[in-house]
């Protein structure tokens, strides 16, 4: 029998006998007092319900949908498929459809994935193929390319990059997937392409066979990908060691000397005002470290006889590793007694930027810490409390950084603090660079123009500085008024990057002057604290 795939679930019908026990189910969810439900069902079990008749409606219901399946069930990865799903009433399908449509779903997704790949792998040949053309028309092509000097795919990766929407550190990862997964594992590429497996999956193997030859990843790829629909990726990743081990008995060393390449600190940040570090090293530095951050933990405990301080030893281990960094950052010095290097004329310091009207108490306005995002108003006051403070100006219709003070009585210093202040991370597309640690970079090189001016300034990171700076990348800028900035890319698409509204955004802006707000602290009367100005002595 043909039936439609959105009435097929109005063929079963309810029994009386089973519109009774839903309705006895019901009644039974709804009241928890026996003396209020029906007396006919007063003294049936619940469980007995649940696990009665409805739940053998729900196999009729799968045996007939297996027995004349929708299109959708059966049809390859694709266009068909997904023509066929978008014709499903998920509303009103019954639990047997909804799971089928799930499972079909993500066979959709798989294909999806590879399709992306594809284009991917695509896109970065051809690309190697024009800057190998180019680097052949160069009297330099034999000069080595280890000066420093921008690598001629890195513009091709910042074109997938703002075109997905991906980070400069994630976009290589997916590139090197694309390349290997269509180049030397076909298989494992045709799976996740008709939906046998997902991406995930796919970057399991990818990830387990890294430093293996080619044919051992084929190898790998072949033992693995006959039970790998059925796997987690848990399963899966225990099954690719296991294959691993027995096509290449030194891979555990390989994939060792490869890990302590990678070796990293990364801050995450988390919610409520918190963030974290994740650190990773070679298994005994990392103990090393954990022994003395317990023994700073030990050493900073209050005895119980002297009154204690409240604080458990998870508290304790992160105070006393807390309190290493900051004194290093508050003394300017490392264990050594080395200076820090400065970012652009103050040592590294931490910044807020809070409204005046937070910091007096009048308002709780947001604040924002830079580097992480908003954070309390509480928590922002007490970072001020411990700082110096300066002027921002800033515009009332979008928050826009327009000018920050400085005691400085050159225009460079002042423009340069601005530009820091009104960019706060570097403005490439998706990069979180902190504006401190980027290059002040000119829309219009300085050589042609020789002024400088804040509407021609921008913060760029030292990567993306020398992308935008190198011509053969073929990407181009253009700074438009209010501090935006328009990317077009080689093939010509253009992104907008606005910067961050640092001020309060008023309803109802007024004319003229914008307003005035500060960072920094004040002191316990409510006065600005001695040496407020002084940009000489962070941090601020």
């Amino acid at each position: 029998m043909d039936v439609p795939d959105e009435l097929w679930e109005e063929l079963i019908s309810p029994s009386l006998e089973e519109q009774g026990l839903e309705a006895a189910v019901e009644d039974a969810l709804l009241y928890g007092n026996a003396d209020e439900r029906d007396a006919e069902f007063r003294d049936w079990d619940l469980d007995l319900l649940l696990a009665g008749s409805v739940w053998l409606r729900d196999e009729a219901e799968l045996s007939l949908l297996l027995a004349d399946p929708p299109t959708w069930m059966t049809a390859p990865t694709g266009a068909g498929l997904a023509a066929a799903l978008d014709g499903v009433r998920l509303g009103s399908a019954a639990p047997v459809v909804l799971v089928e449509a799930m499972k079909a779903g993500a066979r959709m997704r798989s294909w999806c994935d590879a399709f992306v790949a594809a284009a991917m792998a695509a896109f970065w040949r051809r690309r190697q193929a024009e800057a190998a053309t180019m680097v052949a028309e160069r009297d330099d092509r034999y000069e080595s390319p280890v000066d420093g000097s921008p690598d001629a795919m890195w513009g091709a990766a910042e074109e997938i990059a703002a075109a997905l929407r991906l980070s400069p550190r994630t976009v290589q990862s997916y590139i090197d997937d694309a390349v290997r997964l269509t180049r030397d594992l076909p298989d494992t590429f045709r799976a996740v392409r008709s939906g046998e497996i997902s991406m995930s999956q796919a970057r399991v193997i990818l990830d387990a066979t890294e430093d293996l030859l080619v044919e051992g990843q084929q190898r790998v790829a072949e033992r693995v990908l006959q039970k790998a629909p059925e796997q987690t990726q848990a399963q899966l990743r225990a099954a690719c060691r296991r294959a691993v081990a027995s096509v290449d008995s030194d891979a555990a060393d390989k994939r060792h000397a490869r890990a302590v390449r990678a070796r990293t600190v990364r801050k995450q940040a988390l919610p409520d005002g918190m963030a974290g570090l994740w650190f990773t090293h070679t298994a005994d530095v990392v103990e090393s470290v954990w022994v003395a951050v317990n023994g700073l933990a030990d050493a900073a405990k209050v005895p119980a006889q002297a009154g204690g301080d409240g604080r458990s030893v998870d508290e304790r281990r992160a105070d006393a590793m807390a309190a290493v960094f900051r004194a290093i950052l508050d003394n300017g010095v490392d264990l050594t007694g080395r200076a820090l290097p400065a970012q652009h004329r103050r040592r590294p310091h931490i910044e807020v930027l809070v409204p005046a009207t937070t910091l007096l108490g009048v308002r709780d306005d947001p604040a924002e810490l830079v580097g992480y995002g908003p954070i309390p108003p509480s928590m922002a006051r007490r970072i001020a409390a411990g700082g110096t403070w300066r002027r921002l100006l800033t515009d009332p219709a979008t928050g826009v950084v327009l000018e920050a003070s400085t005691t400085r009585h050159d225009p460079p210093a002042q423009v340069s603090e601005t530009v820091l202040a009104r960019d706060q991370r570097c403005r490439w597309r998706g990069c979180r660079m902190p504006a401190r640690r980027c290059d002040r970079d000119h829309g219009v090189k300085y050589k042609r123009t020789g002024r400088t001016r804040l509407g021609d300034l921008c913060c760029l990171c030292e990567f993306h500085h020398r992308i935008k700076d190198n011509e053969a990348s073929g990407w181009h800028m253009v700074q438009l008024s209010g501090g935006v900035i328009e990317w077009t890319s080689p093939t010509g698409h253009t992104y907008r990057t606005d910067p961050p509204a640092v001020g309060p955004i008023a309803d109802h802006p007024p004319r003229g002057r914008p307003t005035v707000e500060r960072t920094g602290d004040l002191s316990a009367e409510g006065r600005p604290t001695a040496g407020a100005h002084d940009d000489d002595c962070p941090p601020f």
